[in-house]
């Protein structure tokens, strides 16, 4: 018997195949040699920590993947259709409070927005975020898009603190940083055999990131002057407001590559480039505004040191005027924004969303408490919202999210828990795999990294390779595994050998760290990766991604009374857009794309992108990321000669914890008192005033 997988799927066999097989010996050999006494068993160059850790990750990674395979095309039962149960979804939700309010833990820092409280925001829209495609609750599309705008928000936020604290622009970093959002997205498409627009979040927060690294490694000497960074980042939302909005064709001069073919999936099945037009537009400006907070920090910081030493009276009048100002704004943003059908408002989110996003800000960190607790069980679920967005796909839901996993015919809560249990474990395995193979793979040395990649990637393609030949010779699953055992095999003994070559002679270590080979490494990692792509699409089958299970009647049913388009079910063609658009989600970027002739660039609204880069520009102007509500405040309130906070007070601090600004005279020589080295986020000492 043949065996019947997409040659993708077959690579990721023939890859990790050896590694679950080497990973049982190495631990029955452990067991064996243990049993007679042995402590350390010597296994040649399958010995040592490195090797036992990149065995162990490897094989639990084939696990996972193997569920996912399973769980969308072999699972007992066929995927059950989603039902609305708004019950569910709200229910859960109370039930995760109270259950977190049980986890509530107290930081030792009163920062504004520290990192457990971050961690706590991604958890709680995580959870709505899989709730709502779980229970298919349509009604919550505007809050979840606002979700969104909140993640790439915190990309822009993040992204560009740890450059202006850490100034670390190098290749390293960004390789880092590019393995953690998509390691095991790549994975995960090689053994799914889907494009990688299926898993779109990943590509909108590598795009983003790549946006804000480019904003902060040109002209990086800079940074920490007083206008310069403020030119960089106007500089950058100009260039988005050009391309997606001022000249929005020119969206189609970057990216026409990714073409129109149809992905075969739920998600891209009226092609790549309008789908990644369609998603990255919708957010086109919230990373910007993290930047945007990011550069206002330690303004935002100081502002609350000072007001905070206030009296009560005072203070609380003062964070009741920015407050009020920001619940007017939203609830204006309700009002005007937040009403309008889905249509209207995704033709207005992106310029608008970033006003309910500063008022939870706000409001969570309104004082000195309520931001020095946070929910321990939100912050944990938090730190895996990458791998429980990806894994949703497959062994929670099924048919690329268009459906639900159906593991107890009949029974689905019974089936919700335990799909949700799985679900939850394998996101905690695959994030403790990620950052394992991430310190084993790119270690804190670019010539070792650099190698590393080049071997990974120089495996997959050689993975492809033999699993395009086998596929051509029509031979059965018995074969397979001897391939697999054969390709162990040549593993084995490629270790041996390299093991003896850097016993005999550490100079063949020691030319892997100059330049001409980090080059080399870097071409071969490069040429790897496109053949690869080359060879992958070239091996696809049109169509062969997922095949949809739907109710073509409904499904055409659906599609034309939600876009007009007349469909006959005696076309073969429309039975077939049919089935590929019975997803809500994808329904919406279709609908859109109807409405605009899939025409790039006819989602723009450059009055609205006026306005929005107007705010954005006002903002950085008056160093205050609430639209100046915090500067008014404090001049109303505040007392005399504390109505201002002035540019050396909020960034003087972090210049000289950071080493860039020398300490005044006055400061280090006439009082030898060393310089004030408050971080921005570090809240004062003493008491109110009186």
């Amino acid at each position: 018997m043949t065996v019947d997988l997409p040659v993708s799927t077959m690579a990721m066999v023939v890859l990790l195949g050896p590694a679950v097989v080497l990973w049982a010996i190495v631990e029955a050999a452990t067991l064996a040699q243990r049993a007679v006494g042995k402590e350390t068993p010597s296994l040649g160059p399958l010995t040592g920590e490195k090797m036992l850790s990149l065995l162990r990750c490897s094989s639990i990674l084939a696990g996972v993947l193997f569920l996912c395979y399973f769980c969308e095309h072999l699972m007992w039962n066929q995927p059950a259709e989603k039902v609305v149960r708004p019950e569910m979804y709200w229910g859960s939700f109370v039930v995760l409070i109270l259950g977190s309010l049980l986890t509530i833990r107290k930081t030792d820092s009163k920062d504004f927005m520290n990192r457990e409280q971050t961690e706590e925001w991604k958890g709680w829209m995580q959870f709505l975020f899989l709730q709502y495609h779980y229970w298919k609750m349509e009604d919550a599309y505007k809050d979840i898009r606002v979700y969104i705008t909140c993640y790439l928000w915190m990309t822009g936020f993040g992204n560009f603190s740890f450059f202006y604290v850490k100034r670390d622009y190098s290749l390293l970093r960004v390789l880092q940083m590019i393995w953690r959002m998509n390691f095991f997205v790549v994975f995960l498409c090689l053994t799914m055999d889907n494009p990688y627009i299926v898993y779109y979040i990943c590509p909108l927060h590598t795009f983003y990131f790549l946006v804000t690294y480019a904003t902060m490694v040109v002209w990086s000497e800079v940074n920490h002057r007083q206008y310069a960074p403020v030119f960089k980042v106007i500089t950058c939302a100009a260039l988005l407001y050009t391309v997606y909005d001022l000249i929005p064709r020119s969206f189609d001069v970057f990216f026409y590559w990714l073409g129109n073919k149809s992905t075969g999936a739920p998600i891209g099945a009226h092609g790549v480039e309008w789908e990644w037009y369609f998603r990255s537009f919708l957010d086109h400006f919230s990373t910007c505004w993290g930047m945007v907070f990011a550069l206002n920090m330690p303004f935002l910081a100081e502002w609350f040191k000072k007001v905070e030493s206030f009296s009560l009276a005072r203070e609380w009048g003062i964070k009741g005027i920015v407050g009020v100002g920001l619940l007017g704004m939203s609830a204006a943003w309700a009002a005007n924004i937040y009403t309008r059908d889905k249509s209207g408002y995704n033709a207005l989110h992106c310029y608008y969303a970033v006003v309910p996003l500063l008022t939870y800000l706000f409001l969570r960190n309104i004082s000195k408490t309520f931001r020095s607790y946070y929910l321990h069980g939100l912050h944990w679920f938090g730190t895996i919202t990458l791998e429980s967005y990806l894994l949703q796909y497959h062994v929670w839901l099924a048919d690329n999210a268009a459906k639900l996993l159906n593991i107890i015919e009949g029974q689905w809560l019974l089936t919700f828990v335990i799909a949700s249990v799985l679900h939850v474990f394998l996101a905690t395995q695959v994030f403790n795999i990620t950052n394992k193979l991430r310190s084993l793979v790119l270690p804190n040395n670019l010539p070792e990294a650099l190698r590393n990649l080049a071997l990974l990637m120089g495996g997959v393609f050689a993975s492809f390779l033999v699993a395009h030949g086998f596929s051509r010779s029509g031979l059965g699953a018995g074969s397979l595994c001897l391939v697999v055992l054969a390709v162990t095999a040549s593993i084995v003994g490629a270790l041996w050998m390299a093991s003896e070559v850097g016993q005999r002679s550490s100079k063949v270590f020691e030319a892997q760290a100059t330049i001409p080979a980090q080059v080399c490494f870097g071409v071969a990692l490069l040429g790897c990766m496109f053949a690869t792509h080359g060879l992958m699409g070239y091996s696809r089958e049109a169509g062969a991604t997922v095949h949809l299970m739907a109710n073509e009647r409904s499904a055409a049913a659906r599609l034309t009374s939600a876009s007009g388009l007349e469909m006959s079910m005696d076309k073969p063609a429309a039975v077939v857009l049919a089935r590929q658009l019975d997803h809500y989600e994808l329904l919406d970027s279709f609908v859109e794309g109807r409405a605009h002739a899939f025409e790039i660039g006819s989602l723009a609204q450059p009055l609205h992108g006026l306005v929005a880069m107007a705010a954005l520009i006002w903002c950085i102007a008056c160093r205050d990321s609430f639209f100046g509500l915090s500067r008014l405040a404090l001049a109303l309130v505040a007392p005399e000669g504390q109505k201002t906070i002035t540019w050396d007070e909020a960034y003087g601090p972090i210049l000289h914890k950071l080493g860039i600004r020398k300490p005044d005279a006055e400061e280090a020589g006439l009082t030898g008192e060393p310089p004030n080295e408050r971080t921005p986020l570090t809240a004062t000492s003493g008491g109110k005033e009186k």
